[in-house]
């Protein structure tokens, strides 16, 4: 079971009581994208030498 404990300062979910996970760590998307597309007019864009 977990409680949910939001403070002014620190927003942080707990669960068993003995761990605090802050909420920005839950909710904040990180991603990370290689464009290939620009390639498709220039073949040796591709190539790993």
């Amino acid at each position: 079971m977990s409680r949910l404990a939001l403070g002014p300062s620190n927003p942080s979910i707990g669960f068993c009581r003995k761990t605090a996970i802050p909420i920005d760590r839950l909710v904040i998307e990180r991603s990370l994208s290689i464009g290939t597309a620009a390639a498709v007019g220039n073949a040796s864009l591709m190539t790993i030498s």
